[in-house]
């Protein structure tokens, strides 16, 4: 799968937030914003993927609302996964093909 795919830019998220919540980091949002070191994105796109995060219970502590025809998120420095995300990180089938994916790629890819 593409780094852009949907469930690949969904899993670096939720995989993110989930280990910062395991380990008692603070989140930093550079890591999930549309560009980051893990994926490259549009802005627009992310916000869809974040709307839907947040509609399906998968993430909490951001604002969402539209004015002037425009999605605006906010509150990002309290985002956080909520138990029905890590559920869904844990136990989709979708999920455990893009870990499998992933780790394939790292091991045929040299270190940079």
């Amino acid at each position: 799968m593409a780094q852009d795919d949907y469930f690949v830019v969904v899993y670096h998220i939720c995989n993110y937030l989930y280990d910062c919540l395991k380990q008692g980091k603070e989140i930093d949002i550079e890591q999930i914003k549309p560009i980051n070191k893990k994926f490259v994105i549009k802005e627009n796109y992310w916000k869809y993927i974040i709307c839907n995060l947040y509609k399906d219970g998968y993430i909490d502590g951001i604002t969402i609302y539209n004015a002037d025809d425009e999605t605006h998120i906010t509150n990002l420095e309290d985002i956080q996964i909520t138990p029905k995300g890590i559920e869904y990180l844990q136990e989709n089938n979708m999920m455990k093909k893009i870990v499998k994916g992933l780790k394939t790629v790292k091991e045929i890819t040299p270190l940079i």
